[in-house]
């Protein structure tokens, strides 16, 4: 694949090996940006079969990817309104980015407790 959305993908691969996360699942988490729905919809786009996801990826980074979606940034209609409410992108920005560390940090925290057992 040679499109903006692979490149983003397997830029993030180093990042997802620390959830046990292929780069398809980074793909998904960058589309939900614009929707939460279309992170499904988009991992059915790249593997065509959705249920091929379970011989994928272990239970321990199928959870932290669940936990990484969860508290993932909102979507942009959110972060518009957080924008509009407050009128400050100073903070919107840092609202995003505590999110962004938060959803990244326990998802790691997640995968990496989930391989002990």
């Amino acid at each position: 694949m040679t499109s903006y959305l692979s490149m983003f993908g397997r830029f993030m691969q180093p990042v997802g090996a620390w959830m046990g996360m292929p780069w398809p699942f980074f793909v998904a988490l960058l589309t939900s940006f614009v929707a939460k729905e279309n992170t499904i919809a988009t991992l059915g786009v790249l593997y065509g079969n959705l249920s091929v996801l379970k011989t994928l990826m272990t239970a321990p980074a199928m959870l932290a990817f669940l936990v990484f979606q969860i508290l993932f940034i909102p979507c942009v209609g959110t972060v518009a309104a957080i924008q509009q409410e407050t009128h400050s992108w100073k903070w919107t920005a840092s609202s995003v980015g505590m999110q962004l560390a938060l959803s990244l940090g326990l998802a790691v925290a997640v995968f990496q407790i989930g391989r002990l057992f």
